[in-house]
């Protein structure tokens, strides 16, 4: 599933709750190399593949710096807030690389009926902040 970029902010709403990635990893020895892989469990793959039904890959990606703004919710108040595997997983997606998000505004929030994340990711232009970082200086 592609979808045309036409320049603009990109607003996406994702059903499910994210996964810690920091607990949810099992530990595989190759019995090949003798080296020990950290995997994803089956909870990240589930919602690795529901993150990829729901989101389209631009066509083109973004490829200028960004800005996120993401509010998270969870069906408890026991997650930590954690944006991480969503960043990664809208790469290759929305935009090249993460490496390209310059500014973050996450948030967390309850819906216990309807976990989701509703995410915003906005092309910026550096100068803009450059001239705002002089306009301070002086």
């Amino acid at each position: 599933m592609t979808r045309g970029w036409n320049g603009g902010p990109v607003m996406l709403t994702i059903l499910g709750q994210p996964v810690s990635m920091k607990n949810n990893y099992v530990l595989v020895k190759s019995v090949k190399h003798g080296r020990t892989f950290m995997l994803p469990n089956d909870k990240v793959k589930k919602y690795q593949r529901a993150f990829n039904k729901q989101v389209p890959v631009l066509s083109p990606l973004i490829s200028c710096e960004v800005s996120v703004t993401m509010r998270i919710f969870y069906a408890s108040r026991q997650p930590d807030l954690n944006e991480d595997q969503i960043l990664d997983l809208l790469q290759k997606r929305v935009y090249e690389n993460d490496r390209q998000i310059w500014e973050k505004h996450i948030f967390k929030a309850l819906d216990r009926e309807n976990p989701r994340a509703e995410i915003i990711v906005a092309p910026i232009e550096l100068p803009l902040f450059k001239e705002v970082g002089e306009q301070i200086a002086n």
